[in-house]
């Protein structure tokens, strides 16, 4: 997980003389999935990112449709926030993000500095989606349990199912809760997103 400690915009040409125009990121890594693995080494550092505006046709810079920049807003800010801004009910404003949270692979680029993969940029509150996916699980479990132990037998009476059988389904609800991995979950939000963009 990372935190923004500072967000400002960065005006800039590139050595063909060609005008660009980036939000640049001070970031700190808060924790990550291999931290157990090195006793947290890597908690604390800081590195700066960039995401890059792009230039209209009138030359103007704005923030684009896809890519690392709209990824990291609606990792941090919603889509509702991405779609205001797009709207132009909202004016962007990069202190907006100061504080805020997010989750994304890091790598080294070439020059050996420190860069976010735009494409595993997600939101930081990902585990309460995990938690809400659990309880809802764990309802669709009780609710067939409740029906089984209403369940007529053969002979036409109500026979309520042993402790064991109900100790059995809520092990099984249990595991199912838990069988949904960060993985899947990210899946889930990949999906989601890539159907609203499309829309």
């Amino acid at each position: 997980m990372l935190e923004v400690l500072k967000a400002e915009d960065y005006e800039g040409e590139t050595s063909s003389g060609d005008a660009f125009e980036k939000l640049n990121l001070d970031l700190r890594v808060i924790s990550y999935v291999e931290q157990e693995d090195d006793d947290g080494e890597f908690i604390g550092t800081e590195f700066t990112d960039g995401a890059y505006y792009k230039e209209a046709k009138s030359g103007a810079f704005g923030i684009p449709l896809r890519g690392k920049l709209p990824e990291l807003l609606k990792a941090m800010r919603g889509e509702d926030y991405f779609q205001g801004i797009r709207s132009g009910r909202i004016k962007f404003d990069p202190e907006d993000l100061v504080g805020e949270r997010f989750r994304a692979t890091i790598e080294m680029n070439d020059n050996g500095y420190s860069k976010i993969l735009w494409n595993t940029i997600k939101p930081a509150k990902k585990r309460k989606a995990a938690q809400k996916v659990a309880e809802e699980t764990e309802d669709e479990i009780v609710s067939g349990m409740e029906e089984a132990e209403e369940k007529p037998t053969k002979k036409g009476n109500s026979k309520k199912a042993s402790k064991k059988d109900l100790k059995a389904r809520q092990k099984a609800a249990e595991e199912a809760a838990a069988a949904k991995s960060d993985e899947e979950i990210s899946a889930e939000a990949d999906k989601a997103w890539g159907e609203q963009e499309a829309s």
